[in-house]
């Protein structure tokens, strides 16, 4: 699930979900260059940036998205962490 937020501007992944008994298999991966890509794509207003939050607890999600080009943030102020993708690149 993913769109625009009116408040920054930004494209935000709300939530990517893979159930647990097909995690590590590979379709997080195959999902998420789908999404990044249809992002990509329709993106025409050239907005530069996609943001996704995660809980501070999910080491993988931490890992995960990293090895997918997203640069880790910090902490939100609602305690989230937060990570940003160039989209522009």
């Amino acid at each position: 699930m993913y769109g625009i937020d009116p408040d920054d501007g930004n494209y935000w992944i709300y939530r990517f979900m893979i159930d647990k008994n097909y995690q590590r298999l590979g379709y997080g991966r195959q999902a998420m260059a789908l999404v990044i890509d249809e992002i990509k794509l329709s993106n025409q207003d050239k907005i530069p940036t996609m943001m996704i939050g995660y809980h501070t607890n999910n080491l993988e999600a931490h890992l995960f998205y990293q090895s997918v080009g997203f640069e880790f943030q910090g902490l939100a102020d609602w305690g989230e962490y937060l990570a940003k993708f160039d989209l522009l690149k």
